[in-house]
């Protein structure tokens, strides 16, 4: 195919005839049909200027779910149907087909303001020349362009062949969707839970018994949030069935595999990352260490394991250097699972599935009975690395998380066990104190225990995650 017809766009693009066929859409009817609506804004009608965005974001997270939602409200507010244009980029194969289309509809547009979305486009092999062209012959006056792709490295590495040709684009102008973290997840099942709770303020001012009330009710949330983490189409699976299934999880690591392959890298290689750094427990490792584990090169583990970063699969946290000022790449790190749902398929590909008959149901409660302390710590460290400037630190003994602001730091221990002794926390705090910088009271995450001492506060993991990441400092 040359370029798509403009009957297969019409086709596509149901709301030109009435607006109020957005709603058959296949993905908008699903998400009315879901236990979750989730729908994070990532686009809003300001956005709509003559410029190029470009959204990206881990696989099955639902962002052409998203876009279909944003044309739908911009249907609500009565914008014109007619210049809301979306184009599934898996009818082309090559940029000159793409290119061809884009200048075809703008032609038909004419000097109309349109809103174009580009669905797919990283299965266009370099999309981002036709993008470029399109902009450098004087086209980009009055359209939006939205670019999705759901591969998030392809995305990435074609937003940065667009440097200067992004137009009026407001910032952020390359959007990432991830999924719901914790008190996103609550907002949507339970939302009068986190009315009024932004700020670590919010709770240490509360009243204690609606505070114990709110830890009851936080923890049999987040006991389901432990298996299914924030991909939408798992959590909305598990209040359905009560479990998630096999051929849910053979999606995710299909589309995994993919990915992986069409990047020319090894599928195997990939896997053994994966299952290594899930093997550390979130213990401070090398490159160097996971390459002799699983036979490979160091500069091989390193490339891998930043290919798996930029898929949003893992996050490296980082020691800092001696002047707090940035992180010491050459030193150990910590590396996470972004999601404790990636977490355990990860798990799960690891033990060889789908070629071998695993059950996914079984590891996952085997996740959740051995490993659940590693789980937790990697979402408490995830949660607060996605807003704040984050480090380990490790004078002598180890502080999990530091977060650093104009020269002022909050600590973060986890410790996710029923009891803690005084001995463990004594510790923390003389750790803690070593570090030269202004410090904020030191937060230690427990499992239950919740207990105000002078610069140190013991707050449960679900009741520290609802407060707002951004909120820490």
């Amino acid at each position: 195919m040359s370029s798509i017809s403009w009957e297969i766009i019409a086709r596509i693009n149901r709301w030109w005839i009435n607006p109020r066929e957005i709603l058959e859409d296949e993905q908008v009817a699903r998400f009315y049909q879901s236990t979750v609506k989730w729908d994070p804004n990532i686009f809003c009608v300001d956005d709509l200027v003559d410029g190029v965005y470009t959204l990206r974001g881990p696989r099955q997270v639902g962002k052409t779910t998203m876009l279909k939602l944003f044309i739908k409200k911009l249907l609500d507010k009565k914008y014109d149907p007619n210049s809301i244009i979306y184009v599934p980029c898996d009818t082309f194969e090559k940029f000159d087909q793409l290119l061809r289309s884009l200048i075809h509809i703008k032609e038909r547009m004419g000097e109309r303001k349109i809103v174009l979305i580009l669905d797919e486009v990283t299965l266009v092999n370099e999309w981002q020349r036709a993008v470029k062209i399109f902009v450098d012959q004087g086209l980009l006056k009055n359209v939006t362009i939205i670019a999705c792709g759901s591969h998030a490295v392809d995305v990435k590495k074609g937003a940065t062949y667009l440097v200067g040709r992004r137009g009026d684009a407001k910032h952020p102008i390359d959007r990432i969707m991830l999924p719901m973290d914790f008190r996103e997840y609550v907002e949507i099942l339970e939302p009068k839970l986190v009315n009024g709770v932004a700020k670590l303020t919010d709770i240490t001012a509360m009243n204690p018994l609606k505070r114990e009330a709110l830890i009851e009710r936080l923890y049999s949330l987040f006991e389901k949030y432990l298996i299914t983490g924030g991909f939408p189409r798992v959590v909305d699976e598990y209040n359905k069935n009560n479990q998630v299934s096999k051929s849910t999880t053979s999606d995710f690591i299909n589309y995994l595999s993919r990915d992986i392959t069409r990047l020319g890298k090894s599928e195997s290689t990939a896997r053994a990352m994966i299952s290594a750094i899930i093997k550390q427990r979130c213990n401070p490792t090398s490159w160097n260490s996971i390459a002799r584990e699983i036979g490979i090169s160091q500069p091989t583990a390193k490339e891998y394991g930043e290919l798996l970063s930029q898929m949003y699969l893992i996050r490296p946290i980082y020691r800092p250097n001696r002047t707090f000022t940035r992180q010491e790449e050459r030193k150990d790190k910590k590396l996470i699972m972004r999601d404790p749902f990636l977490y355990h398929i990860g798990t799960i590909w690891g033990w060889g599935f789908p070629e071998i008959d695993i059950e996914p149901r079984e590891i996952i409660i085997q996740n959740i009975e051995r490993e659940q302390q590693h789980i937790v710590e990697m979402i408490v460290l995830e949660h607060i690395a996605r807003n704040n400037i984050t480090y380990y630190w490790k004078p002598n003994r180890e502080l999990d998380a530091i977060v650093i602001k104009d020269r002022e730091a909050r600590g973060i221990e986890i410790k996710w066990r029923e009891k803690i002794s005084r001995n463990e926390i004594r510790e923390t705090i003389r750790t803690y104190s070593k570090l030269p910088l202004k410090k904020e009271k030191l937060i230690i995450v427990t499992k239950k225990t919740y207990q105000e001492q002078n610069n140190t506060l013991l707050i449960p993991a679900p009741l520290f995650l609802i407060i707002k990441g951004q909120k820490l400092l």
